[in-house]
């Protein structure tokens, strides 16, 4: 009697499963989980404290992103663009990668953001939330004393 019915339970429990499994509601399934995700467009220049020189050689990394890294060119110009799945941050941590070479050794430092973020203008996904953008960005660096 109790192999009877844990099959029968069983057999229910499977029918009810595979009815939970929707997939004719339109011309492609959707997602129950997902990421949202966003695209970033970061511009800027880095500076030596004084304002007075444009640091080369500097790298400038969107926080807990590795792949989302530039760094300063002979003007001090950097632009980072990438996309960021399931979340984003708004710090960037700069930090001088090349010892003496660009004129002194800086101290690290990290620096909030304030993106705008711009809604897509195209068809999309209703995960992708737009750009999140940020030009002129001015990072100051101080030599290590």
């Amino acid at each position: 009697m109790r192999k009877t019915l844990a099959k029968l339970l069983l057999s229910t429990f499977a029918a009810f499963g595979l009815l939970a499994c929707d997939t004719t509601s339109g011309p492609e399934p959707t997602p129950e989980y997902a990421c949202p995700y966003a695209d970033y467009t970061l511009t800027g220049t880095v500076i030596d404290a004084d304002g007075s020189k444009a640091i080369e050689g500097i790298e400038i990394q969107l926080i807990h992103y590795g792949d989302l890294t530039a760094y300063s060119d002979s003007t001090g110009a950097w632009r980072i663009e990438g996309r960021v799945v399931c979340g984003w941050r708004d710090s960037l941590l700069v930090t001088d990668i090349d010892g003496d070479a660009n004129g002194g050794i800086f101290l690290p430092d990290s620096l909030l953001l304030n993106p705008r973020l711009i809604p897509p203008n195209r068809p999309h996904d209703k995960w992708y939330l737009g750009t999140y953008e940020q030009t002129g960005i001015v990072v100051t660096m101080k030599k290590n004393p």
